[in-house]
């Protein structure tokens, strides 16, 4: 088979202003400009548009309910990938991003995040290889989610072979859910494999709780929660995890339960992990953040200055 990497296969050669040709949004200018405009129809349709004041006030607004729950933010960045917003968001505070696959890692790497979640299982060589040059080149620190000793093999095999380690983190999961360990049992099994392998490091659990459903969701979401803690605090009595062990979770919808949960833990390093509250504000996710509302006045949990929620982009 011949290179693929050898020839642009999408025409994607540099325009002279820098941008690559066939690029949305592009400027229509034959010369650079301090800034466009697009009321003024210097930059090509489809574009995205994006409002400074409401994208601040998101991040800013998610950063103080994380600071006031007492835990850290990790803030999935799958939803706009964009470095300027990863470098934003940790400005504001935020401990690192959430990403989805290695090469998003690697974006996020060079976009300077020193603190880098792939909340989904590091697979093949090629995207191992990636990360490991992420290791190499970058001062991030990377950890990617584990769910089976198969999985566990190959990473220990490939680091090994490159003579670096890889943190991990078990994916607890629940019945019916994508991803994960679906019991106690299997999650104690999992961290008692890893304790063999000397080029894989556990470092906590992770949970994506918005799978669950099937009525009563809060009560079931709480409880999930709750079991994780139970469980991760007996593989630290088990000498299977560090003293301190990361315990991950949050998605857009469910942030406010799982902060309560993990609020203010000495016995863990809690991390949050929402993404769509920095640009999705509208939608299903303005619907989310309602019933977050709701349930933080049924509860009282919230700050009082924390109340008002960004205006739909």
């Amino acid at each position: 088979m011949n290179n693929l990497f050898k020839k642009d296969r999408n025409n994607h050669k540099t325009h002279a202003l820098g941008y690559a040709i066939g690029q949305k949004g592009m400027a229509c200018c034959d010369h650079e400009l301090p800034s466009y405009s697009l009321l003024k129809e210097e930059i090509s349709l489809p574009a995205a548009v994006i409002k400074r004041s409401h994208l601040e006030n998101n991040m800013q607004w998610m950063q103080k309910f994380a600071n006031h729950h007492g835990v850290k933010l990790c803030p999935h960045g799958k939803t706009t990938m964009t470095p300027e917003f990863f470098r934003q968001q940790q400005e504001c505070g935020a401990w690192g991003v959430t990403v989805a696959t290695a090469p998003q890692v690697e974006v996020a790497a060079q976009s300077g995040i020193t603190n880098i979640m792939m909340a989904n299982q590091l697979v093949g060589k090629a995207n191992m290889a990636i990360i490991h040059r992420v290791q190499r080149d970058t001062d991030a620190r990377v950890m990617v989610c584990v769910d089976s000793k198969q999985n566990i093999q190959q990473l220990q095999h490939y680091f090994e072979h490159v003579n670096s380690a890889i943190d991990v983190l078990i994916e607890y999961g629940v019945a019916g859910g994508r991803c994960g360990c679906r019991t106690v049992d299997e999650v104690i099994a999992l961290a008692q494999f890893i304790a063999n392998m000397p080029n894989v490091n556990l470092v906590g659990i992770e949970v994506y709780e918005g799978v669950i459903h099937g009525g009563d969701e809060e009560a079931r979401v709480r409880q999930f929660l709750a079991n994780t803690l139970e469980l991760a605090g007996q593989l630290v009595a088990d000498n299977l995890q560090p003293e301190k062990p990361i315990v991950t979770g949050a998605g857009s919808a469910w942030y406010d339960v799982v902060a309560e949960e993990f609020a203010h833990l000495d016995a863990f390093d809690a991390i949050l992990r929402p993404g769509c509250y920095v640009i999705h504000d509208t939608g299903i996710y303005l619907d989310a953040q309602h019933k977050v509302m709701r349930r933080a006045e049924k509860t009282k949990v919230l700050l009082v200055s924390l109340a008002a929620i960004s205006l739909p982009l």
